[in-house]
């Protein structure tokens, strides 16, 4: 795929040329001293939320402050990042494609790949079960976790010498915006039934 110094042609965005800027952008990440390089992930994983908050202009300041990056290129850099990892997740890009869109943005420079690259992945497994999630939330209640425990009923006022083990399984889930749990107490034979159902669902 070829390139030109001022706008090379990303992976990222299906072969067209990177909007204006970005490439000189991206590359303010070389002039960043090598401790707030190697820290940067410390201030570009907020940086890639949906929306930027105060806290994180805060922490951009601090960072700066910290390691010693001029906060001009700094802020500009991680503008140039925000837009590479969000458009590459959004497509579902392979970190070896986004790979060589890094080494076209920023030629000859293998620590900022292998840092950008190191947190992509993650980045991108986080993002499609957000999206998931998303797609199934509008339809109903959705199951984000669950916590169990063992109990054994000894005797009650109903009988004695009872001794039968009894599970307490905690739901956790998502209904709208809100996180929500539920616990049931559940009998042997319930165990038994809901074991039979996952193992069927999940062979």
């Amino acid at each position: 795929m070829s390139t030109t110094a001022e706008s090379p042609r990303l992976e990222t965005l299906a072969g067209n040329p990177a909007p204006p800027g970005i490439a000189e952008d991206f590359r303010g990440l070389c002039t960043l001293p090598p401790a707030a390089l190697e820290k940067l992930w410390q201030v570009l994983g907020p940086c890639l939320a949906d929306e930027l908050s105060k806290d994180t202009e805060q922490l951009i300041d601090v960072f700066c402050h910290a390691y010693g990056a001029p906060p001009d290129e700094l802020t500009r850099a991680l503008k140039a990042c925000r837009f590479l990892l969000r458009t590459a997740v959004k497509c579902n890009l392979a970190a070896e494609r986004l790979a060589e869109d890094i080494d076209r943005l920023c030629p000859e420079q293998a620590p900022i790949r292998e840092l950008l690259v190191a947190g992509y992945e993650p980045l991108r497994a986080k993002f499609r079960s957000d999206v998931l999630q998303a797609a199934v939330v509008d339809y109903g209640n959705v199951l984000v976790g669950a916590q169990w425990r063992l109990d054994v009923i000894e005797a009650s006022e109903q009988g004695a010498s009872l001794r039968v083990p009894v599970a307490l399984l905690t739901f956790h889930y998502r209904e709208g915006k809100d996180t929500r749990r539920i616990t049931f107490q559940v009998l042997p034979e319930m165990m038994l039934q809901l074991k039979k159902i996952c193992g069927q669902i999940v062979p």
